[in-house]
């Protein structure tokens, strides 16, 4: 059958968006197995889409889920497995015969655990490592892995750093990228700056971005910004970014942020209405208990933000 099966039972929906756009494009159907939380955000998106099935697994029903579909899932020619876990934590591993390719992330949490896990944050961090060791994660998700019949990595540079870690000897390049619009250019008074994703120091440098204004309005910069903090601003380190925004109190610095998750609608509208994104995005960030480097071992999610919505960045 010339039909792709995308499986995303996390919180990627944006990858599976993404792989099931170029599988559209390339002429095939597509079999979309889904969790309900990104059912909801994807269904508008190919909500005239006659060329794709829908399969949506509810919360208790997780663990069986992907069992319970083998056969529909073995009539397909290849499937994409987006993410290795579910949303209820447990790891996935294949129980079909067709064809399966795992997306991973995150290159060091499978091959590179002991040479770089984060020991920094003190008790709290140390109780975290005991629990991932405890619970076996890394070797219950290196086990897995095994299963499947390759991997895809979203870069040459991330394939050539997992080729000299990894035994496996099918790993292809498949960015999570899709252009789906082409930027306008605006002429307002003002410049419209979105910084997209959830507020936390550990993926992106605010520290970077307060010195920037900071320089800018030492040197007498005026023109109307409005600085859109595009992600959830919630906890305590989230709220003392905010406020260190709020405190500059420059008159021509507009800060618009959020502290419920933002809706997808609502997402895609502040995006496209931007001038330019600012990606202020760390050179290394901690998944789990693991550091990974960016460009290396991982990819930031922004990236994917850049291609989709085709904007300019810095």
């Amino acid at each position: 059958m010339n039909r792709i099966a995308i499986i995303e039972l996390a919180g990627h929906f944006e990858v599976a968006r993404a792989y099931a756009k170029m599988a559209l494009e390339s002429g095939f159907s597509v079999l979309m197995l889904v969790n309900e939380s990104n059912h909801l955000q994807l269904k508008d998106v190919f909500n005239d889409e006659d060329k794709i099935v829908w399969l949506v697994a509810h919360d208790h029903s997780l663990d069986n889920f992907l069992s319970a579909n083998k056969l529909i899932i073995d009539q397909c020619s290849l499937v994409i497995c987006c993410t290795p876990e579910q949303k209820n934590g447990t790891v996935i591993s294949k129980e079909w015969q067709a064809t399966t390719y795992l997306v991973i992330h995150d290159v060091n949490n499978y091959f590179e655990v002991v040479k770089n896990i984060n020991t920094s944050g003190g008790l709290r961090q140390l109780l975290r490592i005991a629990k991932y060791y405890f619970t076996g994660y890394f070797s219950k998700r290196k086990k897995a892995l095994h299963t499947f019949d390759g991997i895809i990595v979203p870069s040459p540079a991330i394939k050539a750093y997992t080729a000299v870690r990894t035994a496996m000897q099918s790993i292809v390049t498949l960015p999570f990228f899709y252009n789906e619009h082409r930027p306008v250019i605006y002429n307002h008074d003002h410049t419209t700056i979105v910084i997209p994703g959830t507020v936390n120091q550990r993926s992106r440098d605010y520290n970077m971005v307060y010195e920037t204004l900071n320089c800018m309005n030492a040197n007498g910069f005026d023109r109307p910004i409005n600085l859109i903090l595009l992600g959830q601003c919630k906890g305590q380190e989230a709220l003392k970014i905010r406020q260190k925004f709020l405190d500059m109190n420059f008159h021509w610095l507009q800060l618009t942020t959020f502290e419920a998750a933002v809706p997808q609608s609502t997402y895609d509208r502040l995006m496209l209405e931007a001038d330019f994104y600012l990606l202020p995005l760390q050179h290394q960030w901690q998944y789990g208990i693991v550091n990974e480097i960016g460009g290396t071992t991982c990819l930031s999610g922004n990236i994917g933000d850049m291609v989709r919505y085709g904007m300019p960045v810095l």
